[in-house]
């Protein structure tokens, strides 16, 4: 039986990875570190893309096993489950994360939107598997995501 594991806030999610915690509504996260072998089923209520940089587990997400390998982007959405089987003996794992809370989008173009994109569709079984040029373009987005989040808040002149 998999462990369940129920990530509906940043907070959550920066708590269970163990990332610094500095916006409510979006974090960029980089994991390279052991996880324990076994199963463990997430039930997402935030937004996460992930940048997969090494084998080492698998994944089951909807009613498939999801088909990626190294160097591919998996993205899953608020009221997904997704369960991931660690195998023993594999590699160190590192991925890059943005995940962000659904609210993030409130009011927004993107957000009413978001049920456009395939790539956090159920529907969709299959990675998008990247170059290396490609991985390196989408670790200096998410960089300059970062570098924002990290940016005191701007003051705006009251007029």
């Amino acid at each position: 039986m998999a462990d369940e594991i129920t990530i509906d806030t940043i907070r959550h999610f920066n708590d269970y990875y163990g990332f610094e915690h500095l916006n409510p509504m979006i974090t960029i996260g980089r994991y390279a570190g052991e996880m324990e072998p076994g199963e463990v089923t997430y039930n997402f209520g935030v937004y996460a893309i992930y940048i997969k940089e090494t084998k080492g587990c698998k994944i089951n997400y909807g009613l498939t096993k999801y088909d990626f390998d190294e160097m591919s982007v998996m993205a899953f959405a608020p009221g997904q489950k997704v369960t991931t089987t660690v195998l023993p003996g594999q590699e160190q794992l590192r991925w890059s994360v943005l995940a962000f809370h659904p609210d993030f989008l409130t009011r927004t173009a993107l957000g009413r939107k978001m049920s456009a994109y395939g790539f956090f569709s159920y529907n969709s079984n299959e990675a998008l598997h990247l170059s290396k040029d490609e991985v390196e373009l989408m670790q200096s987005v998410m960089s300059f995501i970062d570098r924002e989040i990290r940016h005191a808040v701007d003051r705006l002149p009251v007029l």
